[in-house]
């Protein structure tokens, strides 16, 4: 018995080393290709949660306009109030690239108008890559639209 087990151990053989470097080849080409593809979706998670959070402030500032009437959107210096009244700290938010958000208004000319704004990926404000929404418009990318420019920043972080 122990002879015929020897001898089954002995035809036994393992993965010669050219084959397993052809096993390392393949997986890296496929790394090579697969890789790049799944680095900009990071990119894109971060704008839509970014997007994700403007709505979110937007919904709050309609809802409290609605129920406020004529006095309209919240002044700068308020909107953490307001916000924080709906269960979003102001004072902590930060967009996904560790920036706060910025808020203006412009309550001038009858013709009530805010931002909400972060200043994107690049962290200035200019280049196109932005992500803002308005009283007008759902959340977007690309060059914030004035007036208003926004004046209060959340996170404790300067606009």
């Amino acid at each position: 018995m122990f002879k015929r087990a020897k001898r089954a151990l002995r035809n036994e053989r393992g993965f010669t080393l050219i084959e397993l470097m052809v096993v390392v080849i393949i997986i890296g080409i496929l790394m090579a290709i697969a890789l790049p593809k799944f680095m900009g979706q990071t990119a894109k998670a971060k704008e839509k949660a970014a997007m994700a959070d403007l709505r979110s402030m937007k919904t709050v500032l309609e809802v409290y306009a609605a129920e406020e009437g004529k006095r309209g959107y919240p002044a700068a210096d308020d909107v953490g109030g307001v916000l924080s009244d709906a269960g979003i700290d102001w004072n902590t938010l930060k967009d996904p690239w560790g920036k706060g958000y910025g808020y203006g208004v412009d309550n001038t000319g009858g013709d009530e108008k805010y931002v909400f704004a972060s200043k994107g990926p690049n962290g200035i404000v200019g280049g196109g890559d932005d992500i803002y929404v308005t009283d007008k418009t759902g959340p977007k990318k690309g060059t914030l639209p004035t007036p208003p420019t926004p004046t209060k920043a959340s996170g404790g972080d300067t606009w």
